[in-house]
This record gives structure tokens, sequence and C-alpha cells, in this order.
């Protein structure tokens, strides 16, 4: 699915389609360029975080299913007769959303039927009911009154002119011929299996390629970009919080506007000279920095080290020891899980604890082991300070002064983040003997650390 829209992929999630779904409750998430279509952000990895949300409506444990819950009860003790046009179309968008599509119909085909009450959001919601029925036709048969004998809001919410433009554009040559194959399928029996030739996304956008290859950037310099970008949309944030939006999807926001400058550069933006970041690692990275920028008074992992490094060490941050469900809540959404810290040696787990192992274990397994595969930002540190501890048998000079082995930029930083907030003092004090190992190594090859720095703070040619 690559190079398709994140817009355009929305419509698409298991089953919780968001076009034809109109809230007032809900906040438009994505800019319009100057030419009039929703900028494009790269879906896998990045808006798995944010589809997952919707995916989970109905679940014991999403966010979303109170709230969505807590407002149908409301609106219905109000009366759906008493209800203005946009706080129904908030009633039928949650039920939508909950899967009570039943209830939906009951709701509102008697209002379709009245000229006082009906339009384009009755028969909009009324379609996108019947599509989660899996009634097809009928849903595109809906779909027709509202694009066709039906006149597009003007005003909704508080949706632009130009956001309401583009969502017009998407409801006539974009979900209608998309009911209409479903329905064909339908009709032929096609059985819904998986396959490559997945539909074209959104005709009026698919066929704008990229005029420029996405230019070479270092993690460390797209991360501060980024990290400018997101703070510009403070002022709209702020004001979307003090109308009520949950703190949840405020994140989401950020994160889109994030995500979407990592698009501008995907498969360019480098942890290391040759060594390209996943997208899976770029999200836990944004997952990250956006949680350092609404943080303060703590000392966050270096900006310069890997995204899965800088969630591993957040999460490790002056403890040992961290139960499952505890790391699971603060990954939740960054892509990450505890397994990848456990397949990458840095942590074990027993009775629902995980444990960071400790570096002089770590040290010791990679003891003999060819350097030049050595290349992972914390696993360098680990070695590094596994091989200081008192009594370790390991020389931690030999391992600088390898010439298979190439220090990571972030090294000396991770080194002195474990010199402050190491989990016990011999952690610390390993970190600080480390750091003096890597001075002296440092002084002796200047060009190589400044060769280091470079990366770090330039765009890669």
């Amino acid at each position: 699915m690559k190079g398709y829209s994140i817009v355009g992929l929305m419509l698409l999630i298991a089953g919780q389609s968001l076009a034809g779904i109109y809230s007032p409750d809900e906040p438009f998430l994505f800019e319009i360029d100057s030419d009039g279509i929703a900028k494009p952000i790269q879906y896998v990895g990045g808006f798995e975080g944010i589809a997952a949300e919707f995916r989970d409506i109905g679940a014991p444990k999403s966010n979303w299913t109170p709230r969505l819950e807590s407002r149908v009860r409301d609106r219905k003790a109000k009366g759906p007769s008493t209800l203005g046009l946009e706080e129904l179309a908030g009633y039928s968008a949650d039920l939508i959303r909950l899967s009570r599509s039943d209830e939906v119909l009951n709701l509102l085909q008697p209002l379709a039927r009245d000229p006082r009450r009906g339009g384009f959001l009755v028969y909009a919601h009324l379609a996108r009911a019947h599509a989660a029925r899996g009634e097809w036709q009928e849903a595109a048969d809906q779909q027709q009154v509202a694009n066709q004998y039906s006149e597009f809001p003007t005003k909704f919410a508080k949706l632009s002119k130009e956001q309401l433009a583009w969502l017009k554009r998407i409801e006539r040559d974009y979900y209608r011929p998309f009911l209409l194959r479903r329905a064909e399928e339908a009709r032929g029996g096609r059985p819904n299996e998986l396959r490559e030739d997945v539909d074209a996304l959104f005709p009026v956008s698919a066929g704008r390629k990229r005029t420029e290859a996405p230019l070479p950037v270092s993690w460390a310099r797209m991360r501060r970009e980024v990290l400018a970008e997101v703070r510009q949309l403070q002022g709209m944030l702020e004001n979307h919080a003090k109308e009520g939006l949950p703190a949840a999807d405020l994140q989401v926001i950020r994160r889109g506007k994030a995500l979407e400058y990592f698009s501008r550069h995907y498969g360019q933006v480098f942890v290391d000279e040759g060594r390209a970041i996943n997208v899976r690692d770029a999200l836990a990275g944004i997952h990250g920095l956006i949680d350092d920028d609404m943080q303060s008074g703590t000392m966050p992992p270096p900006v310069s080290a890997e995204p899965i490094t800088r969630q591993f060490l957040r999460i490790f941050d002056g403890t040992p020891q961290v139960k499952r469900d505890q790391m699971q809540k603060f990954l939740r959404g960054s892509g990450v899980t505890p397994d990848d810290f456990a397949q990458r040696g840095w942590s074990s787990e027993q009775a629902k604890v995980s444990t960071m192992v400790p570096p002089l274990e770590f040290a010791q397994a990679w003891h003999g082991k060819h350097r030049r595969r050595l290349t992972a930002d914390l696993d360098q540190a680990l070695v590094l300070l596994g091989a200081c501890f008192e009594g370790s048998g390991i020389a931690a000079a030999d391992t600088l002064k390898n010439e298979n082995f190439r220090p990571h930029p972030a090294l000396k930083a991770l080194l002195e983040w474990f010199a402050e907030r190491g989990a016990d003092a011999t952690i610390r004090q390993a970190a600080r003997r480390a750091l003096a190992i890597y001075g002296l190594w440092a002084e002796a090859n200047k060009p190589q650390v400044q060769q280091m720095q470079m990366f770090l703070d330039e765009a890669l040619a």
C-alpha cells in the first residue's frame, strides 16, 4: 500500500470506514494544500496508531468507547426530535462508530422522508449504516441521493470552506464509486480475499506524482524540524483544548503533523551513515518526541539516539524493572511492543515484570563476537558499560580501537545519560569510566568524531 494518501486509507480501516461520517465532536486532522487537496501522510507504521483507535472502538480497553457511549446517552435523553442538524449528525455518527447501524436506520429513515429535516447528512449517514451491514447497493443508492439530490453543507462545525470542498469532492469522486464497486462484487459473489491490486484511492489526487526525490536527512535534524512544526500548532491546539477536545485527540493532531513531515523524506531518514530508519522506528521516535515536548523537569534520553532506544530509556529511566502492563500503556500508539526490547536482548520478562538486562551480562554475551555487527547505539553503549564494570575482564578500549567497530554518533550522549540516569550506582559509575575511555579515544580520533558531528548537524548530501 505504499504511496497512498493517509486520508484515502482512512476510508478503508477494518470496517470502520470514515467516508460519509460527519460529527461536530471529531476534529479534521489534515491540512489542505494550495490545490485544495488534503496533504498526504505515509500510511505504513505512521497511520497504524491512528487506525488502531478507530478499529478498537467497542473493545473493553478502548479510550473512545466510553466517550461515544456517553454522548449517545446524553443525546438520546434529549430526544432526537429536539436535536439540531449538527447534534443529530453527531448522534448518528457515534452510533455508526459503535457498530449500532440498526439504530441509525431506525433513527434516520423517518427523517429522510421529512423534507424539513432530511438532507445530505441524513442520506450520507444512511449510506454509511447500510455499508456497515454489508448492504452495498442500498448504500450506493443512499449516497446517490446525498450527492445528486441534496445540497452539500456550506457550514458544519468548525470545518473551513477548503475542508468542506475537499470532503465534497471525496463524496462525489471516490465514495460512491467505491460503494458501487463493492455492490458489483457482492452480486458477483467474488470472495473477499487479500490481493495486491488494491482499489485506487482518491482519483482527484492519486494521479499527482512526487515532483522531486525525497532529500536525505539525519534523524537528529529531522527530529528538530518536526518538533518546530508541531510547536507551530500550539495556538490551535490550545483553542481546541479550551473547547473540550480530549487530550488523546490533541495527540493525534500532533502525531499527524509530525508524520506529514516524515513522509516528505520517506526512505531517506538516516540514524547513522548508510543506515536508514524504518517506518516503525520512526513512529516510535515521533511518539517519543511529542511526549518530550509536553514534559519538563526531567532529563530525556539523547535526541541523537535511535527512536526505539529513546523509548527503552524513557521506560527504564532510573529503574531496572517495570511491570508489563505499565510498559504497554506507555508504548500504546508508538508502534513498539515489549517484545521488541526482548528480541534485541535489552530486557527479559518473568512474572509479568520486565527487567533491563544488566550491562555486564550484555557485554559478556557480545564478548568474542565480530564488532562489525555492533552497530545499534544502545548495543554499543551497553557493551562499553558492561566492560567498565569492576572485574568484567573485558577491555572497553579494545572495542573502540577495533578497526571493524564504528562508534554510533549517539554513543557519547548515551553514556552521559547513563552517568546521570542509570538504574543504580554501579551503572552510573561504569558510565563515567566509559566516558573517560571514550574521551581518550575521541582525542586520538578527531577526524572521525568531527564526521559523526557533521552527520548529526546537517542533512546528508
